[in-house]
């Protein structure tokens, strides 16, 4: 269950830089 939420946690970190990029391309 740690490993679990840990690894969401970081998925979800990735998530969030991947779209804060996408948003400064354009």
């Amino acid at each position: 269950f740690i490993y679990n939420a840990t690894f969401g946690l970081i998925n979800n970190n990735k998530l969030k830089s991947f779209r804060f990029f996408l948003v400064n391309i354009r």
